[in-house]
Formats: C-alpha cells, sequence, structure tokens
C-alpha cells in the first residue's frame, strides 16, 4: 500500500493509493568476492535506480 500526505490549511491528511505493481530486477553481487566492491556496486545500483 502506498501513501502519500497532503495538507488541508494546517491540517496533514494521509491519502492512500491504489495499489501499484513494481518491477524489481535482481541483482547478483555474490560474485564479487571484496566486501568493499561490493559495496560499491550495491551503491552504484542504488543510485541508478534512484537516479
Amino acid at each position: 500500500m502506498r501513501t502519500v500526505f497532503h495538507t488541508d490549511g494546517d491540517q496533514a491528511q494521509q491519502v492512500l493509493l491504489h495499489d501499484q505493481t513494481v518491477a524489481l530486477e535482481s541483482i547478483d553481487l555474490a560474485g564479487l568476492a571484496d566486501v568493499e566492491l561490493r559495496d560499491a556496486e550495491l551503491a552504484l545500483q542504488v543510485a541508478t535506480v534512484t537516479g
């Protein structure tokens, strides 16, 4: 369930949105041996997806 908040005067109201389908891509980082390398690759992937 997704929600957003709108203001009505000085009052915040939570509004429920309809169900949304989100496609998630699976990325296997297990082949990266070094923990720091895996962390860096994961951070890069997150930055790419979230813009």
